[in-house]
């Protein structure tokens, strides 16, 4: 038995990692996306390269789109953390289905 999540949720956090990430660098570009169910929790962590000094766009339209979207259909029952390091993106999400 699965769980169900509100359609498209995911997709900005893909596109970015290969709009924003992966797509503008030049060697070694790399993507990673790891979803798990576990005890009703969905873990999702999506993780690019990118080039040390670019901008990870952590406010960009997409994630402020993604975060309104988790506070309206799963209040309290979310977390979303963006972390922009020196050559990686990563944005970690987990819901309470």
């Amino acid at each position: 038995p699965g769980a169900r999540i509100t359609p498209l949720l995911l997709l900005p956090l893909v596109e970015n990692a290969f709009k924003h990430g992966a797509s503008e660098k030049r060697s070694d570009a790399w993507v990673s996306i790891n979803i798990a169910l576990k005890n009703n929790m969905l873990h999702c962590k999506i993780e690019n390269s990118k080039e040390p000094g670019q901008s990870g766009n952590a406010q960009g339209i997409g994630l402020r789109n993604v975060r309104r979207q988790l506070e309206l259909l799963y209040p309290d029952r979310h977390s979303l953390q963006v972390l922009d390091s020196g050559d990686t993106f990563v944005a970690d999400l987990n819901i309470k289905l």
